[in-house]
């Protein structure tokens, strides 16, 4: 059984530059995602937190459920916490069967 993880990534900061922007959200997925991954989607939404509206970037990945990578998944949301000044990120992991035709 594959899984998919989704880890919701906020865009929204505190203080200046107040929004996490294409540029560094595309660095931030070079240096961090694409070493690990050799495939993933990215959909902007928009979302709620806390009563707030704000834009949020959904980091979608499917594996094999392996620890290496649910460990590469912990490390990539706090990695992101950390750079964007995040309070959390949100990871949803569900079993799913998918295949390439």
């Amino acid at each position: 059984m594959r899984k998919q993880t989704e880890l919701y990534l906020g865009c929204h900061i505190d203080g200046p530059p107040f929004a996490v922007t294409l540029e560094p959200f595309r660095r931030f997925l070079s240096s961090e995602v694409t070493p690990r991954f050799s495939g993933f989607t990215v959909t902007e939404g928009l979302g709620y937190w806390e009563g707030k509206q704000e834009m949020v970037r959904i980091l979608t990945i499917i594996h094999n459920g392996k620890s290496k990578y649910l460990v590469s998944l912990v490390q990539i949301a706090q990695t992101y916490k950390a750079r964007f000044s995040q309070g959390c990120v949100l990871v949803v992991e569900t079993d799913v069967v998918g295949r390439f035709l």
